[in-house]
């Protein structure tokens, strides 16, 4: 897509701008977020070690009698596998979504579950789960970000929980920032998918990224550095949701969404191209990589952006990655039967900071 020298350099000062408001107060929010997450962070502790009792008394074979909410019990299940069984403080370079399923336990008339029941209930994610790690050979063996999904409505016996999560494979940190991502990499012309690099044939052996998607998703990664020695960061209400920006019929969970008002710098806030390209794939070049940044930034990662909660839990938005498809519908003219897009997964959930060292 070709653009004038003075749209470049209009939408460079508009990305400098967004990185400035984002990222121009750092110090000051990394300072003040640990503090005011610190009774978050005890009472979602609290939580997990109360069901860690529970646990622990019915699996040694006591009797309880207690019960739950489903809501409680999907509150208890979420903070505690995540906390458990989450690896998200490992950076993986390869990731993808997984999903199982676990029977929903009997609900009595009060809409209130036994302990004994949620009990087994977490003993079966985790034997499932174990089961599908041993099963996986394509390197993705990092398992990470719980999303509990209980059933719609008027959960009952022998309704299914769905537990989507993300597999990853272990990889190193570029050590990069989000302003030397940006800096470092102005230029660049990077094919649209498939994982083929650059562009130009002499960055291709030394090429620094996958394609477009890897370059895009790094952008947008969640820095799990710690903000102080021993911090272990927790995650609740985990929620993962597929968007696109072209509305195509599929059996697949996307979801199709575009914004009031048009972007000013592409056709289409996400990627979306139409027609054959026989001889060579598409490149996204620099310009409108950064259209593609500035237009997340502004619906998802911004706090008044539409996208930045999510649908089902009203989580804020964690991080997002880009992925990309090659869509054929032979019904269609022509020139609207072959479409390439990105979809944009969105990663929201509650990130909270634990210290389990307490203070003297």
């Amino acid at each position: 897509m070709k653009r004038s020298i003075k749209f470049v350099v209009a939408i460079i000062v508009s990305v400098v701008t967004v990185i400035c408001i984002l990222f121009g107060c750092q110090k000051e929010k990394d300072k003040t977020t640990v503090e005011l997450n610190q009774d978050k962070a005890l009472a979602v502790m609290k939580r997990i070690n109360d069901f860690k009792e529970i646990r622990e008394a019915v699996n040694s074979g006591i009797k309880s009698n207690g019960v739950m909410t489903v809501e409680e019990m999907r509150q208890a299940i979420d903070a505690t596998f995540n906390y458990e069984h989450s690896q998200h403080m490992t950076y993986c370079n390869r990731t993808t979504l997984d999903t199982f399923c676990i029977s929903m336990p009997a609900v009595d008339i009060n809409g209130n579950v036994n302990e004994v029941d949620v009990v087994n209930t977490y003993n079966a994610f985790e034997t499932e789960l174990d089961r599908i790690m041993l099963s996986v050979s394509d390197g993705m063996n990092v398992p990470s970000r719980f999303s509990i999904i209980m059933p719609e409505t008027n959960a009952k016996e022998n309704d299914e929980i769905k537990v989507v999560f993300t597999r990853g494979q272990e990889g190193n940190l570029s050590g990069q920032s989000l302003s030397d991502m940006l800096t470092l990499n102005s230029g660049l012309c990077l094919y649209w998918g498939y994982g083929l690099g650059c562009c130009d044939s002499i960055l291709q052996q030394n090429c620094p990224f996958d394609d477009a998607t890897d370059f895009l998703s790094q952008l947008f990664e969640y820095c799990v550095t710690p903000p102080a020695p021993y911090y272990v960061l927790i995650l609740n209400n985990v929620e993962y949701v597929t968007y696109t920006a072209y509305n195509y019929p599929s059996n697949l969970n996307w979801v199709y969404w575009e914004p009031a008002t048009p972007p000013t710098c592409s056709d289409y806030w996400l990627y979306v191209v139409f027609g054959e390209f026989e001889d060579d794939e598409p490149c996204i070049c620099w310009d409108e990589l950064l259209c593609y940044y500035q237009n997340v930034t502004q619906h998802v990662v911004m706090n008044n952006g539409n996208l930045h909660y999510s649908p089902r839990y009203q989580t804020p938005y964690f991080e997002c990655s880009f992925d990309y498809h090659h869509l054929y519908r032979p019904l269609l003219p022509p020139d609207k039967r072959s479409v390439r897009i990105h979809s944009l997964t969105i990663t929201y959930a509650d990130p909270v900071w634990y210290n389990p060292i307490s203070p003297d």
